[in-house]
C-alpha cells in the first residue's frame, strides 16, 4: 500500500513511458542532452578536426551546431500554449454545463479536441504532441514548429558528426594535401592532445556511437513530424482513442443525391483543389497556428 500511495519517480528517459500520476518536474534529460552534445563538439574541435586536411568539415559542423543550439534554447524556453482557467466563470458552473469527460479538474479548464493533461508539467496542453525530455518542456500548439526544426537539426548534426568521426578513425596524424603547408586547423590542438593515438581512437569511436545512438530516434521523430505536418494532426490526435470523425458531405448518401448537373462538377473540382492544397495548409497551420482555446 505504501508503494502505491508514494509519489512516482520519473527518470526522464526518452524511451520510458509517461507516468500516469503527477510527478515532480526535473531537468535530467535536458542537462544530459546538452552535456553530451557540448562534449562531442569540443572533442571534434580540439582532437579530431585539427588532423584533417580540409577546412569545410569544421565550418559545416560549427554552423549546424550553432543552429542546433539556437533551436534548443528557443524551443526549451517557449510556451507550448498551456490552457488557462477562465476567470469569468466558476468551474462549478462549468460542471453543470459541460460533460465531465471534457473537463480537467486539475487545471479547471475545458479540454478542447486534441488537448491532453501532461502529468509532468501538470498542465493541459492544446494540440499536445509529447513531453520532450531533451527540452524538458511540452510540445503543443505554440511550439510545434520550433520542435520540428529542433529535431531536424539534431538529426542533421548527429549525421554529420557521426560520419566525420567514422571517416577520421584512421586519421591519426595530419597528412597535408600536395601544395599546402599543413592542415588548416592544426593550431586548435590544445595541450598536444592530438598526438595521443589512444585518445584519438577513443574519441572517434565514442562520438560515432553516441551520434548513431541519437540518429535512430531523431530520424524517427523527423519522419513522424513530417507525416503529422502533412496530415495537420499531432501524434496524440492521430492515435487518441477518443478521436471522432467529423461527418462530411461524402459520408452521407442523401447529400450526394441532392447534387445534380453543374453542381457535381463544381463540387468535384472543389474537392480536388482542396485535396491538392491540403498538405500545404496543414503544414502552415501546424507551423504558424498559435491560437489556443481557453
Amino acid at each position: 500500500m505504501k508503494s502505491i500511495l508514494s509519489t512516482p519517480w520519473y527518470s526522464g528517459c526518452p524511451f520510458g513511458k509517461m507516468p500516469y500520476m503527477p510527478v515532480a518536474k526535473n531537468s535530467r534529460g535536458l542537462w544530459l542532452f546538452m552535456s553530451i552534445f557540448v562534449f562531442i563538439y569540443i572533442t571534434q574541435l580540439i582532437i579530431v578536426e585539427p588532423k584533417l586536411n580540409v577546412w569545410y568539415f569544421l565550418l559545416s559542423t560549427t554552423l549546424i551546431s550553432l543552429k542546433l543550439l539556437m533551436s534548443f534554447i528557443v524551443t526549451a524556453r517557449s510556451d507550448p500554449g498551456y490552457a488557462k482557467e477562465n476567470e469569468d466563470i466558476e468551474f462549478t458552473t462549468l460542471m453543470t454545463l459541460v460533460p465531465s469527460k471534457k473537463l480537467c479538474p486539475d487545471c479547471k479548464v475545458i479540454k478542447a479536441p486534441g488537448t491532453k493533461h501532461c502529468t509532468i508539467c501538470n498542465k493541459c496542453v492544446p494540440h499536445y504532441e509529447t513531453h520532450c525530455v531533451w527540452l524538458d518542456t511540452c510540445i503543443g500548439a505554440k511550439n510545434n514548429g520550433r520542435y520540428f526544426w529542433f529535431v531536424f537539426y539534431v538529426w542533421l548534426d548527429v549525421f554529420l558528426i557521426g560520419w566525420i568521426s567514422m571517416a577520421s578513425i584512421g586519421v591519426t596524424e595530419c597528412i597535408p594535401i600536395p601544395g599546402n603547408t599543413g592542415c588548416p586547423y592544426t593550431n586548435l590542438c590544445l595541450f598536444d592532445l592530438c598526438s595521443s593515438h589512444g585518445l584519438h581512437y577513443f574519441i572517434t569511436y565514442f562520438d560515432m556511437l553516441i551520434c548513431y545512438f541519437f540518429f535512430v530516434p531523431s530520424c524517427w521523430l523527423c519522419c513522424r513530424q513530417c507525416y503529422n505536418f502533412g496530415k495537420g494532426k499531432t501524434t496524440n490526435e492521430r492515435y487518441s482513442r477518443q478521436k471522432k470523425r467529423t461527418p462530411s458531405v461524402a459520408d452521407t448518401d442523401d447529400a450526394t443525391s441532392l447534387i445534380t448537373g453543374n453542381d457535381v462538377e463544381s463540387t468535384i473540382a472543389a474537392r480536388e483543389k482542396k485535396s491538392s492544397c491540403a498538405c500545404f495548409f496543414n503544414c502552415k497551420r501546424m507551423c504558424c497556428g498559435k491560437r489556443t482555446i481557453s
